[in-house]
């Protein structure tokens, strides 16, 4: 597990994990005795921790004549065991019965059974597809809640002095949602220079903040410099902010 952790430290992305890993590597007494015995090891890994999804094909060779070739296949065959389980335990022990190779290496290194398991919660966490289906969700959730809010109150407006209470609680709801999102691009993007401001600013306006926040997550982009946090940092603060206006209507 202390293996793993240091694989996945600071690593947020595909890049950033193989650099760490090729760092490890270099001083993991463990995976240097593996990497002696098992010159492919590194091969294998490598397009496991890229984390982009591959046709599975199963890998029959048993571990001592396993090739360059097929190392490599194992490691892709990883990602698409994971992206077929809801658990990364559950995905990682089917990549183990598929393969035969990775089946005898479990057995005699039970350490790195551990460390691949430890090692796809944050595979799966990070890559593209573990949390596509999630952001996509909720952006098109958020686009339409703000559609219907949109639609609630031209009907609030037209209905004269009797919707009057509702038409100022729905009103007062839009306005604090899209302020307060407002001030948090600002701040997130106070040193990015003026037209960054004003090109995040007319997202938050048009309604389509959640969809790009959405989007910066699900390809796995990193933080910018001089901005205060990452995308998903992002994403979740204009949701929480999303929660509190939908709230408001209530508290008036």
């Amino acid at each position: 597990m202390a293996l793993a952790h240091d694989l996945l430290w600071k690593a947020s992305s595909s890049k950033t994990r193989i650099k760490r890993f090729e760092e490890v590597l270099l001083k993991s007494r463990a995976l240097q005795e593996l990497k002696r015995s098992l010159p492919w090891i590194d091969k294998m890994m490598v397009p496991a921790l890229e984390g982009h999804l591959h046709l599975n094909k199963s890998v029959h060779t048993k571990l001592e004549c396993v090739s360059v070739k097929e190392a490599i296949r194992i490691g892709k065959n990883l990602i698409s065991s994971l992206k077929s389980k809801k658990l990364a335990a559950a995905g990682v022990d089917a990549w183990r019965i598929q393969n035969k190779a990775v089946k005898e290496l479990m057995e005699k290194h039970e350490w790195f059974l551990t460390m691949i398991v430890e090692l796809s919660k944050g595979i799966v966490k990070s890559a593209a597809w573990g949390l596509m289906f999630r952001v996509t969700a909720g952006a098109v959730l958020s686009v339409t809640d703000l559609a219907t809010d949109l639609v609630v109150l031209k009907q609030f407006w037209d209905g004269g002095e009797e919707a009057l209470a509702f038409r100022n609680a729905s009103l007062a709801s839009l306005s604090a949602s899209i302020g307060l999102q407002l001030v948090m691009v600002l701040l997130q993007n106070r040193k990015k220079g003026l037209r960054r401001m004003l090109n995040e600013c007319l997202i938050v306006v048009t309604g389509f903040k959640a969809p790009w926040d959405a989007y910066k997550v699900s390809i796995g982009a990193e933080q910018e410099i001089d901005t205060v946090g990452d995308p998903m940092l992002e994403l979740t603060t204009n949701k929480c902010i999303e929660l509190f206006a939908e709230s408001i209507p209530g508290i008036i």
